[in-house]
């Protein structure tokens, strides 16, 4: 007697199907100012039986990308020209069956919940262990979300209530703070950030007072080291 398997589903379906060296069906568009990064997340789909449609460097090629392909997943850098959290969430709002998955330098628990916020999937630290970024695709290609093991057990450590010695003062930033400390250490203008935010500028000079205060700084430019010596950009 004959007993038929069952389909594998899932992240299974995804393994077994790549292990044959099948494409999967899925497609995905790739950002990320560096090429060599690129190059290596074309190849980590292509493995996974991914096909990747475009592989751009800025959040306006993304954008223009997304649109024209509207693929499965979008792999988004945080800190390419034109990243970051009005990024993650025009494209959620724009292609809400796309899983967003955020690859980035940052291991900021802060940081990566802001990315859930504004509409991601997942999110995985460059610096993470080997194989967690398969884990992670697979995850997000089957329905589910992920979290890059580096900001889960901050995570873990802040909701059991375990004292957080290196709390830094960034991280009593909420949502929209992040967002214009984030530009204006990039160095955007009020005026620049309040179009990307779409709010006004004078709302923009009235967060930038806030973050000023919470930080502890007194100009932009103290901003931005504080940003460099955080991690929270790249120097």
């Amino acid at each position: 007697m004959t007993v038929a398997r069952r389909p594998a589903s899932g992240a299974a379906a995804l393994r077994a199907a790549a292990d044959r060296g099948q494409a999967t069906g899925k497609h995905a568009v790739v950002a990320d100012d560096h090429a060599l990064v690129r190059r290596g997340l074309v190849l980590v789909l292509e493995g996974l039986g991914v096909t990747t449609d475009m592989s751009v460097d800025s959040g306006d090629a993304v954008l223009v990308a997304a649109a024209l392909h509207n693929p499965d997943m979008v792999i988004v850098d945080m800190s390419m020209p034109g990243g970051g959290l009005a990024l993650i969430e025009r494209l959620h709002r724009e292609h809400p069956a796309a899983s967003i998955l955020v690859y980035s330098t940052f291991a900021e628990k802060d940081v990566a919940l802001a990315c859930f916020i504004a509409g991601a999937s997942g999110y995985v630290w460059k610096a993470g262990p080997e194989g967690e970024l398969e884990t992670a695709i697979e995850r997000l290609l089957s329905g589910r979300r992920y979290m890059s093991l580096a900001v889960s057990e901050q995570l873990a450590d802040r909701l059991s209530g375990s004292p957080d010695a290196s709390a830094a003062p960034h991280e009593s930033l909420s949502k929209r703070e992040l967002q214009v400390f984030e530009y204006l250490a990039r160095g955007l203008s009020l005026a620049e950030a309040a179009a990307s935010l779409g709010v006004s500028p004078n709302t923009v000079s009235t967060y930038r007072a806030r973050v000023l205060r919470k930080l502890g700084v007194a100009r932009d430019a103290e901003l931005v080291r504080y940003a460099v010596r955080h991690g929270l950009i790249e120097a």
